[in-house]
C-alpha cells in the first residue's frame, strides 16, 4: 500500500551515546479510512525499558494508479 506522510513528529527524551547499543520499534496504532496512525521509538538496547526517543506519525493511503 501506497502512502504520504502528513505529520511526523519527533520527541528527543534522553541522549543516545555513540557507541551504544539500541532497538528500534514501531507499531501502527489505529487506521481511519485512509489515514494511518503510527508510533515509533528509540529504546535502549540492553534493558529496553528507556526511550531514548519516540515519534508520532500519520500518513495517508494513496492511490498507487494516481502518480
Amino acid at each position: 500500500e501506497k502512502t504520504v506522510t502528513v505529520s511526523l513528529a519527533v520527541s528527543y527524551r534522553k541522549f543516545v551515546a555513540l557507541s551504544s547499543v539500541i532497538r528500534l520499534a514501531g507499531r501502527m496504532v489505529r487506521r481511519e479510512g485512509r489515514k494511518l496512525y503510527l508510533r515509533g521509538e528509540i529504546l535502549d538496547g540492553e534493558s529496553g525499558s528507556v526511550v531514548h526517543t519516540f515519534v508520532d506519525a500519520i500518513f495517508v493511503a494513496v492511490d498507487a494508479q494516481a502518480s
